[in-house]
């Protein structure tokens, strides 16, 4: 979008609001008055994304977060129009830029309450990157408390073929910088992976990509419990499907000390 001639005039738009917007703040301590000249324009184009002006679709998805900020009442207004349900190329392409705005809080409640990441999982046309980021703005809700592991969302990630889904929320919570996440989040992260286990049981044949990626979790391991043991054994056998074995082995070291017996049964 950002690349074709009516994209660069968009996203000019896009820029020069913010600007505004800016300066008004400065002088005035409030951007009403600015918003109202420009307003117009955007109720202009926003009624033509109707499976056409996927530039603005796209980038005023993009925009998600900087919209909130020039009109919260527009966008709240508007966000079923960025995120149509009758208009599936429109609603592709604003998944598509949501991808590349900043997570938030309040834009995660909103696109809940649209019922805008439900229908996202469930697009097929959607390129991998938006697909990897609606999961991944799922699982940081998780770690927030505002999903749990029996609501609809990650429900869905447990049913059917989802298993790149869930491979993409433990790579996820690998990511994650532990010194960053409160004790409850670390307890959420690993409820995860029992749930993936549990999961995986279940199955004719193990997701041996899934629990190999899970054994990166060990980073979040501090006690050698019979809970904790359970997980490692159930990734320990697959943990050089994706070269993971350096990382495992440093981390059992780092639990050495607590239990030598229960990390030498691990590493058998």
């Amino acid at each position: 979008a950002i690349n074709s001639p009516r994209g660069k005039v968009i996203e000019a738009l896009f820029s020069h609001t913010l600007r505004v917007c800016r300066i008004s703040d400065r002088k005035c301590g409030d951007h009403t008055e600015a918003w109202k000249i420009i307003k117009p324009i955007f109720d202009e184009e926003l009624a033509k994304c109707e499976n056409k002006n996927f530039e603005f679709s796209t980038l005023a998805a993009a925009y998600l977060t900087n919209i909130n900020y020039i009109s919260r009442d527009w966008l709240l207004s508007s966000i079923d129009k960025i995120f149509p349900k009758g208009f599936p190329e429109t609603f592709a392409c604003a998944i598509d830029g949501l991808s590349y705005t900043s997570a938030s809080r309040s834009i995660y409640q909103q696109l809940l309450k649209h019922g805008v990441l439900d229908r996202a999982l469930r697009l097929n046309r959607t390129r991998k990157r938006a697909h990897e980021k609606i999961v991944e703005r799922i699982a940081l809700a998780y770690l927030w408390g505002d999903e749990t592991l029996e609501s609809p969302r990650l429900s869905y990630l447990f049913e059917g073929d989802q298993v790149e889904d869930l491979q993409d929320a433990v790579s996820f919570f690998s990511n994650a910088r532990r010194q960053e996440l409160t004790k409850e989040q670390i307890e959420r992260v690993i409820c995860f992976w029992e749930k993936c286990v549990t999961w995986a049981e279940a199955l004719a044949e193990p997701p041996m990509v899934l629990l190999s990626r899970l054994s990166h979790l060990i980073c979040y391991v501090d006690t050698l419990s019979d809970r904790e043991i359970k997980l490692l054994l159930a990734v320990a056998p697959y943990i050089e499907v994706e070269y993971h074995a350096d990382t495992f082995i440093e981390e059992l070291d780092r639990l050495l000390e607590q239990d030598p017996e229960k990390v030498s049964l691990v590493l058998g």
